[in-house]
C-alpha cells in the first residue's frame, strides 16, 4: 500500500515519534510510505534521522508563513473559526497524496484529522486517525468553558469523526469517551491498539554512565524522564524522594523547560538529586535507572511512551493510575511496577515514597518485577503494531 502519514509537528512528543517509528516499520514490511508535516518551522527536522532515515518527509510549503499565523492568532482571538494557514496546507497535503500515488491517509490529533478530512472529500482518498488524547483533552476544556487552542471543539469533532474511516484507540478511557460523546459517529468504526515500540536496548549499552553521571554504581536510581510541564508530576517525584532520606539512594530527571529550573533553584542543595536537562538521546541513560517514574495527573494522559521505554530496558514503573498505565505494567499475571491512584485529582507523595521504599526494602520483589518488564513490553511489539494498521487501512479501503 501506498501510506501518507500526517503530523501537525514532528518533535520529540510520544505520538510524533509513534508517527515516525510506525512509518521506518511500514517501509520495513514493503509498503511505500511518507510523511506530511504541517508546520517545518516548529518542527526538529533531525528526528526523522534519528527515527526513520529513510522515509521521505515532506512539510506543507505556507507562504508568509510568520504573517498568516499573526493573522491566525488574531483571527482565534476575534472568535472567528476560520485558519488561513490550513487552507495551503490542504494544497499541499493534496499535491503530496498525488504525487505519492496513495491509498490512504493516517492522520494523528484532531487539528490534522480535519485537514485530513477535506482532503478526503475532494480526493476520494480515505482517512484513518490514531486517538492519542487530544479529542478527550479538548473535551474537558469546552466541558469547563476554559481556553483552548480550538474553537467550536464539538462541531469540528463530530465533523471529522463521521468522514474518517477508521479510529484507533489506545486506551479504555478514548473507547468510553467516544462512545459516550459521538457514539453515532464512530459506530462500527473503533479498533483499540496500543502503539508499537520497536526492541533498540541493545542500542545502548550503559557502560560507565553511572560514572559519567557521578553516581555510585552500588547506589540505588529512581530516573524519570518527561516534559518540563508541572502536570507529569516532578514535584511529586522529588518530594516523595526527600521522604526516604537514604543517602544510598539517588533521583536524576531529565526534562527541560522555566518549571524544571524553577525545580533545580529550590532542590540545588541536595546532592542526590540531579537535573539534566533536555537531553536529545536520554534512552541512552536509561540503563543507569533502577526505577521509572511517572506520577503523571495531565488530564489526556492514554499511553505514555517513557513507560514503554522504562519496560523495555527491565525496569519497574513507579506511575500514577491514569490512562492505561495500570494495564501496561500488569501483563498475563505478571507486575511490572506500582500505580498509585489519585486522591482529589493529585498523586499522594506519600504513597509514592512507599512504593520506593517497597523496592529499596525488598529485593525480591524488585528482581521479579525487573523480570516482568519486558514480559509487559510485549504488548506493544511493533511488528503486531503494523499488522494491526495493515487491517484498518484494508478496511478503510474496502
Amino acid at each position: 500500500m501506498n501510506i501518507i502519514l500526517v503530523t501537525e509537528v514532528i518533535h520529540s512528543g510520544g505520538a510524533e515519534t509513534f508517527v515516525l517509528r510506525l512509518a521506518k516499520a511500514l517501509q520495513e514490511q514493503g509498503h511505500r510510505v511518507a510523511v506530511f508535516c504541517f508546520y517545518r518551522d516548529l518542527s526538529n527536522e533531525q528526528l526523522p534521522e534519528v527515527f526513520a532515515p529513510d522515509v521521505p518527509v515532506f512539510y506543507a510549503d505556507i507562504p508568509v508563513n510568520g504573517a498568516l499565523s499573526k493573522v491566525d492568532s488574531l483571527l482565534f482571538r476575534l472568535k472567528i473559526d476560520i485558519r488561513l494557514r490550513d487552507w495551503f496546507i490542504k494544497r499541499c497535503l493534496k499535491k503530496a497524496v498525488k504525487g505519492h500515488g496513495c491509498d490512504v491517509l493516517h492522520s494523528h490529533l484532531l487539528k490534522v484529522d480535519r485537514v485530513c478530512v477535506q482532503v478526503t472529500e475532494e480526493t476520494g482518498v480515505p482517512a484513518v486517525t490514531t486517538m492519542h488524547g487530544d479529542y478527550l483533552h479538548f473535551s474537558l476544556h469546552a466541558d469547563r468553558n476554559e481556553h483552548s487552542n480550538i474553537l467550536n471543539y464539538h462541531a469540528h469533532a463530530r465533523k471529522a469523526l463521521r468522514s474518517l474511516r477508521g479510529i484507533v484507540c489506545i486506551s479504555d478511557e478514548q473507547i468510553g469517551f467516544m462512545k459516550e460523546r459521538f457514539a453515532r459517529e464512530t459506530e462500527g468504526k473503533m479498533k483499540k491498539y496500543y502503539n508499537g515500540y520497536p526492541a533498540v536496548a541493545g542500542l545502548y549499552g550503559g557502560e560507565r554512565i553511572r560514572e559519567q553521571l557521578g553516581v555510585p554504581e552500588t547506589s540505588f536510581v529512581f530516573g524519570m524522564i518527561s516534559r518540563g510541564i508541572k502536570a507529569k508530576g516532578w514535584d511529586v517525584a522529588i518530594e516523595a524522594f526527600q521522604l526516604l532520606g537514604r543517602e544510598d539512594a539517588h533521583l536524576v530527571l531529565i526534562g527541560g523547560g522555566s518549571y524544571i529550573e524553577e525545580l533545580r533553584a529550590k532542590y540545588q542543595f541536595d546532592s542526590r538529586i540531579q537535573f539534566l536537562g533536555q537531553i536529545n538521546e536520554p534512552l541512552k541513560l536509561l540503563p543507569a535507572f533502577n526505577i521509572g517514574l511517572l506520577p503523571s495527573t495531565f488530564a489526556s494522559e492514554s499511553l505514555p511512551t517513557v513507560v514503554i521505554e522504562y519496560l523495555l530496558f527491565g525496569k519497574p514503573v513507579i506511575a500514577a493510575d491514569v490512562g492505561e498505565i495500570s494495564k501496561m505494567i500488569s501483563y498475563e499475571g505478571k507486575d511490572a511496577g506500582v500505580s498509585i491512584p489519585l486522591v482529589n485529582g493529585a498523586v499522594p507523595v506519600k504513597d509514592v515514597a512507599a512504593a520506593m521504599q517497597q523496592y529499596l526494602d525488598n529485593k525480591t520483589l524488585y528482581i521479579e518485577h525487573t523480570q516482568n518488564a519486558l514480559h509487559c513490553y510485549q504488548q506493544f511489539d511493533m511488528l503486531q503494531c503494523v499488522r494491526n494498521y495493515e487491517e484498518v487501512y484494508r478496511s478503510a479501503l474496502a
